[in-house]
Formats: structure tokens, C-alpha cells, sequence
């Protein structure tokens, strides 16, 4: 990742944290990211890219499209 140069005076890189966002009223939605390229300094603010991990198949009990969508709306 350093080679990259992800991390700039203005952009850094970011590892496993929490994205959420508030889709109504009653309802938040959130996620924990592996890697994530966002403004800030030590506390992501505005998210760039994120790179989402693997998600076990739907026999794990766990919809992995449900999830993967909901990671892609919050970001």
C-alpha cells in the first residue's frame, strides 16, 4: 500500500472501519471495511474507495448479495 501512495497531504488509507449510513428515519445500515481510501487524518470523513472483504455463500446462513448491497449503498 505504500508503494500506492495512498496516503497524501489530503487522502489516507484506512484499515478495518466501520461505514454506516442512515437510510430513513428508523432505519441505519453499516458495514466493517478492510481497506478504505477517505479524507482525515486519523478518523476517515469523506470515503473515497473501499475495498470490501469475501463473503461466505448463502448456505453460511448469511446472504452475501444482501450484504454486498448494503456495503455498496453506504459507500
Amino acid at each position: 500500500m505504500n508503494l500506492a501512495g495512498y496516503d497524501t497531504d489530503k487522502y489516507n488509507s484506512f484499515l478495518e472501519h466501520t461505514l454506516s449510513i442512515k437510510v430513513n428515519e428508523d432505519i441505519t445500515v453499516s458495514g466493517s471495511l478492510d481497506f478504505l481510501v477517505a479524507t482525515g487524518k486519523q478518523i476517515p470523513r469523506a470515503p473515497l474507495f473501499a475495498l470490501h472483504e469475501y463473503k461466505p455463500g448463502p448456505n453460511m446462513g448469511i446472504d452475501p448479495m444482501e450484504k454486498l448491497l448494503i456495503a455498496m449503498v453506504t459507500a
